[in-house]
């Protein structure tokens, strides 16, 4: 076989591996790149790793940003972008990423990723919720009857740090 009938055979061949049903196709390295900065990014933060954790965040929410508006029906990369609003207190972002991702990992039959990205949501919201009623229960503490007048300095003091 000359060497034109070799190249023309790895261009078939090529050709064939691209349009064949079951054809692995590579993630969009911003979904990928961003799903590893979210998984870093916790264990920074299990470590106590503060900075290095801030600093993952950004990352993932930059690279995120990117899959979504590039790959806009990868829904576990999307749901992962939703967890990255949520670890930087932003919860309009982070819910309305949250629904994105569960409703097209719902509709696309993945209940698994579609029960991870709930959960995930469920555990940032139930979070907050106790974050909220431990500042209520402090604040509580601090001036138990917040209705009374203060009676003197500091007790208007313990009333507006209440």
């Amino acid at each position: 076989m000359n060497v034109r009938g070799i190249g023309v055979g790895i261009a078939l061949a090529s050709l064939a591996s691209l349009l064949l049903p079951g054809a692995a196709g590579a993630r969009n390295p911003h979904c990928a790149g961003g799903i590893q900065y979210v998984v870093g990014g916790l264990r920074d933060k299990d470590k106590g790793n503060t900075e290095d954790y801030r600093r993952q965040m950004a990352k993932a929410l930059s690279q995120l940003e990117s899959c979504a508006a590039e790959d806009s029906v990868d829904f576990e990369a999307i749901g992962y972008l939703g967890w990255a609003y949520a670890e930087v207190e932003s919860c309009g972002l982070s819910g309305r990423w949250f629904a994105k991702a569960i409703d097209g990992l719902a509709a696309k039959g993945d209940k698994k990723k579609a029960g991870v990205a709930t959960n995930n949501r469920d555990s940032y919201w139930a979070n907050k919720l106790n974050d909220g009623i431990s500042k209520i229960g402090s604040a509580q503490a601090a001036y138990p009857d917040f209705t009374k007048k203060p009676e003197n300095d500091a007790d208007v003091t313990l009333k507006a740090e209440a």
